[in-house]
């Protein structure tokens, strides 16, 4: 991230540049500029977006929503105490960098922004961890580096216990 340019992460609003938004992946283009204002609207997912202080261009964004994992998907060192229904979780469902500004440490940034708000919400809300799904496995490795955990049974499938969150 370069140090003269102010960035700040806002919630979605129509005010953005949605349509411009290109990552290369056909999935996460489409969902940016055609579902997440509807979903935030309907309270389905709620999109956060990266852009520079007075731009309404997007650099990248995230989405959470709410969601549960059942304690037989995880590896058993990590159901300690947990119960046998289901756990409530954060979905880290999107993230996205454009290719702009890919590989300049924006998806870093993004993550430990999304990561502290799930961190802060849960003395409120319950939610046990961070799942994500992964498009592929590039993006795996991504979130590995960062210490999610390959759930049992779907390779693609990874998750963050919030107690783990600095």
């Amino acid at each position: 991230m370069t140090d003269s340019v102010q960035y700040i992460i806002s919630k979605l609003s129509n005010i953005f540049e949605m349509d411009s938004f290109f990552c290369g992946k056909g999935q996460l283009d489409v969902y940016i500029k055609k579902f997440a204002l509807i979903n935030q609207r309907n309270n389905i997912g709620q999109t956060w977006v990266l852009h520079k202080e007075q731009s309404t261009n997007i650099v990248g964004y995230y989405t959470l929503s709410a969601t549960k994992v059942f304690k037989s998907s995880l590896p058993s060192e990590n159901t300690a105490g947990l119960p046998n229904y289901p756990i409530p979780c954060v979905l880290l469902g999107k993230l996205a960098v454009d290719n702009e500004h890919q590989g300049k440490g924006f998806g870093k940034y993004l993550l430990y922004d999304a990561l502290t708000r799930i961190k802060n919400i849960s003395s409120t809300v319950g939610c046990n961890a961070v799942i994500v799904e992964a498009l592929d496995e590039t993006a795996a490795n991504f979130y590995k580096k960062y210490g999610f955990i390959q759930f049992t049974d779907k390779e693609l499938s990874l998750f963050l216990p919030v107690k783990t969150i600095p």
